[in-house]
């Protein structure tokens, strides 16, 4: 029962569209509503899509060094992983609703703000 419960709710939210562009992203937000447990999916994919591939779970290191990808796991090699596992089916990369999946560089993440303490506060509007 689980599992048609899983397979209508996959339906209803559309969510093999995002699959067929490799967008996990999109489809935890769309499960989740939000992003819990995003880096725990992402990391059982590229563990998965490794399998699959021929390599061992843990050795993305030699899936880099043989389609000459950087050697940061991070999203270049998450789109290499997906156009490796769609060329799997014979075809498959020539279906219209099939895209790379999009490579998209990390953004620098601000350093965090200090809020201030209740004393400044105080202090500057004379509380």
């Amino acid at each position: 029962m689980e599992r048609a419960g899983a397979s209508v709710n996959w339906d209803i939210r559309d969510l093999n569209r995002w699959a067929d562009e490799g967008d996990a992203e999109t489809i935890t937000k769309k499960i989740n509503d939000g992003k819990n447990g995003l880096a725990a999916r992402f990391d059982r994919l590229a563990r998965i899509s490794l399998v699959l591939l021929g390599y061992r779970a843990d050795n993305v290191l030699q899936f880099q060094a043989d389609q000459c990808v950087d050697g940061d796991v991070g999203p270049k090699t998450s789109a290499a992983m997906h156009t490796a596992l769609v060329a799997l089916t014979p075809g498959e990369a020539a279906r219209p609703e099939i895209k790379a999946a999009p490579v998209t560089e990390g953004k620098p993440v601000p350093v965090p703000v200090t809020p201030p303490s209740l004393d400044d506060y105080a202090r500057v509007h004379q509380v």
